[in-house]
């Protein structure tokens, strides 16, 4: 009988011991049917001043489900009271959501009598809304019919979310870029970049939305284009304009817009260069990033960008030096400044000084010897960025490779020691019998590989990998052994 059986679990669940706790939380799961055996002992508990039973309890609807529709007026009594506290509870509303159309249907019901004026994208339904699964597809879609503004702007603002999943809307999402309110134009145009509106379709509404009278939309619309990527060509013009905007937060979308288009953006490299003196170091870092994915053709603009890397924000030096090592040969101007930051106090900056060195100047002798340098370095990001940067170079890393298998003694560096061998393909037939006693098997793997590379040269590597064949606990390595011992004998 479940009702003579939810209490005792309950007791057990909220006063017995961890194993006993999470036996009874797998057994409530169980327990049917849950309208009549468990929501009635689970719901009061919803409402207790103790946050780590709402908290457990919540969960445990999650894990229900629809199966726990009933609970979404006692979900909502919670949520609406922690938002009045200050922040509506994570738990409760992860718990509203899972319940399915009887959760969604009660943050509809909220938007329903919410002004489109004093809606706010933290309010309780627009984060149920963020939660909505693809199972709501349907329902979303006719939603965007509802006479109500804030219904429209919520049902936008899930399928938002959704993203690529809710593809099949999207014909249904245009129109409402010329709603009459602002909270809906602006979620429309959200919308129809994440979900897969035809760029033709957005780019013919480009001129009226981005000179939208509504602040909201004008940045919406610029963050809808920015996910068109390449397809946004025709709107760099555009979005050039908005790069003189005193909007900081429109001016902040079009930089993003642009960077978001790679290498088709490489006209807008100028006039994202000419923008870097005076900005904010938290602009100049986007500018430096929008510079970065537009890589080689944006060569041309270092000049204008030199100074910023002796910025006294170690964030815009990063910044600074991930650009140059994206313009590849193009950054060579910018060495001495690159060699400036090898010695930067900070870690993070070193890491890219390091690997912006090789990047701009890969056939350098010293360029491979600033990388092997950096497999010195007292910080493990700086070594593994050096890693990193000596197996970019393939053979032409081999100078670190003494390091390199000194570094797999190291927990923290072993994995990028091992890639970087992996790719350097190492030549030191002694070495890799080491590393082939080596207790992770992916190191192993590594040797075996390198040594049948080498061929006739490992020659003296075919007891050791003879054993390895019948003895290692490794079927990959096993395998691996095989064929290298195919290709020495073969020579």
């Amino acid at each position: 009988d479940p009702k003579a059986v939810v209490p005792v679990l309950m007791r057990a669940w909220n006063d017995g011991e961890e194993n006993e706790k999470r036996a009874a939380h797998s057994a409530l799961l169980l327990v049917h049917p849950v309208g009549t055996a468990l929501l009635p002992t689970l719901l009061p508990q919803l409402e207790s001043e103790d946050i780590n039973v709402r908290t457990r309890v919540a969960g445990l609807i999650s894990e229900l489900g629809p199966d726990a529709a009933g609970a979404e007026e006692t979900l909502v009594r919670g949520v609406r009271r922690s938002a009045a506290a200050g922040e509506p509870d994570p738990a409760l509303l992860v718990a509203l959501a899972s319940l399915g159309e009887a959760g969604w249907a009660a943050a509809f019901a909220e938007l329903e009598n919410t002004s489109p004026a004093t809606l706010k994208g933290e309010s309780w339904p627009m984060a149920v809304m963020r939660l909505v699964n693809i199972s709501g597809l349907s329902m979303l879609t006719a939603k965007l019919e509802h006479p109500s503004a804030s219904v429209r702007a919520g049902a936008l603002e899930a399928l938002t979310v959704l993203g690529d999943r809710a593809r099949s809307a999207a014909r249904h999402i245009p129109e409402l870029m010329d709603d009459p309110e602002p909270a809906v134009r602006a979620r429309a145009w959200l919308a129809a970049g994440a979900c897969g509106v035809a760029p033709e379709r957005m780019l013919a509404r480009l001129e009226k939305g981005i000179h939208d009278p509504n602040p909201d939309v004008q940045r919406a619309v610029v963050t809808g284009i920015a996910r068109l990527g390449k397809a946004a060509r025709p709107a760099v013009p555009k979005l050039i304009e908005a790069l003189e905007a005193e909007d900081p937060i429109l001016k902040l979308a079009a930089v993003r817009a642009l960077g978001a288009m790679g290498s088709d953006g490489e006209i807008a490299a100028a006039p994202l260069a000419d923008k870097i003196a005076g900005a904010s170091p938290e602009l100049q870092v986007e500018l430096l990033s929008a510079l970065a994915s537009i890589g080689t053709g944006a060569a041309p603009e270092l000049p204008k960008l030199l100074v910023l890397g002796e910025s006294d924000q170690a964030v815009v030096r990063r910044a600074f030096l991930d650009a140059v090592g994206r313009f590849r040969a193009g950054g060579k101007a910018a060495i001495p400044g690159i060699e400036r930051c090898l010695k930067d106090p900070d870690p993070g900056v070193r890491a890219t000084a390091i690997q912006a060195r090789v990047a701009v100047e890969p056939e350098s002798e010293s360029a491979v010897q600033v990388a092997v340098a950096g497999l010195e370095d007292a910080d493990v990001t700086v070594r593994q960025a050096a890693a990193e940067a000596l197996g970019r170079l393939e053979e032409r890393g081999r100078p670190g490779e003494a390091r390199l298998f000194s570094m797999l003694a190291s927990p923290t560096d072993r994995e990028a020691a091992r890639h970087a061998l992996r790719a350097i393909h190492p030549t030191s037939v002694p070495s890799l019998l080491e590393a082939l006693a080596h207790s992770d098997w992916g190191i192993r793997e590594m040797a075996v590989d390198a040594l049948a590379r080498l061929g006739k040269d490992a020659k003296d590597a075919v007891a050791v990998l003879e054993k390895a064949m019948r003895e290692d606990p490794s079927e990959e390595v096993k395998r691996a052994s095989r064929r290298a011992l195919r290709r020495i004998r073969e020579g």
